[in-house]
């Protein structure tokens, strides 16, 4: 549990060195390189639970998180929480970061989103790929 948890924390401070940028509003896509459909619990497990025991969820799994940064030349947001952005209303409160790599229409900062895929290594990197990603809710919904 150890190692993977420490390469994706090495993976958050890469990923968080990159310029980061707001994109337009996101209603549901799946990425163009979707190689079928999730298979597995079809549980939802928040950030800071797969963070702290990803090693439990090995194969496909569905992840809800808040975005707390994009960076669209590296196709990666941040999710972080929602637990813990809904007591704080701020995207730089969170103690972790979950590092998605996502080749479809970027989400906007403060949205919730409901992420499926599976940890894979990208760039000799442990990270998690995405295969679908649904905005399910922001702090500002409804608003432009």
């Amino acid at each position: 549990m150890k190692p993977l948890f420490l390469i994706s924390l090495c993976a958050v401070f890469a990923f968080m060195s990159v310029p980061l940028s707001h994109s337009g509003g996101l209603k549901e896509e799946t990425s163009p390189d979707k190689i079928g459909p999730v298979v597995g619990s079809s549980r939802v497990i928040e950030v800071d639970e797969f963070m702290t025991n990803v090693n439990r969820y090995q194969g496909p799994v569905r992840i809800r998180g808040v975005v707390s940064a994009v960076s669209l030349n590296r196709q990666m947001i941040g999710l972080i929480d929602k637990k813990e952005f809904d007591s704080c209303k701020i995207v730089t409160c969170a103690q972790l970061t979950l590092p998605v790599f996502w080749t479809g229409r970027m989400p906007q900062v403060k949205n919730t989103v409901l992420v499926e895929g599976e940890v894979k290594e990208k760039e000799r990197r442990l990270i998690f790929v995405a295969r679908t990603l649904k905005k399910v809710g922001s702090l500002q919904e409804g608003s432009r």
